[in-house]
């Protein structure tokens, strides 16, 4: 859900996605958008540029090659509404390990959710290494590294970050 100018639900029951949105005069969702599907490309990448000295190298290299590629870097410190832009214009949501912190976004509560969300409308999650819905929670307070969007540049973090062939 999302709330501001506009409220905003997404759904699934698991073949797809619809977005609802709140009629403000009389306080009713209504069916907005149905079957949304991610594009399979975009030039957004949503990742906090302020935790790049505790990047590591490899993580570095993926924002660079996104830059070179003429991608927009922002970052809301808000995941549900950068979600919300990802699922619209595509791109990659990163929220990598540091050297310092532990792991960045809880699993239970806002990586397997958007995953599955995310999965619905064809895009991809991993935590750099193992697609987001094959992780089994160790521990109800379990945490993991999240890149959530378009399956292309899902692929190169899990080939660069990762190492994937």
């Amino acid at each position: 859900v999302i709330y501001g100018n506009a409220s905003v639900i997404t759904y699934t029951v698991g073949n797809g996605i619809s977005w609802f949105s709140m009629h403000p005069s009389i306080k009713e969702y209504f069916l907005a958008e149905g079957q949304v599907k991610m594009p399979a490309t975009g030039k957004f990448c949503f990742v906090n540029r302020q935790e790049e000295s505790q990047w590591d190298e490899k993580t570095r290299k993926v924002v660079e090659s996104l830059v070179d590629s003429g991608f927009s870097i922002q970052y809301s410190r808000s995941l549900v509404s950068d979600f919300h832009h990802l699922l619209s214009c595509g791109g990659l949501i990163m929220y990598p390990n540091t050297l310092t912190g532990p792991e960045p976004r809880h699993f239970l509560c806002e990586a397997a959710p958007l995953a599955f969300l995310l999965e619905q409308a064809e895009g991809r999650a991993t935590d750099d290494k193992t697609r987001i819905w094959k992780l089994k929670p160790t521990s109800i307070h379990m945490r993991t590294p999240l890149f959530i969007g378009s399956s292309e540049f899902v692929d190169l973090v899990e080939k660069i970050v990762g190492g994937k062939p």
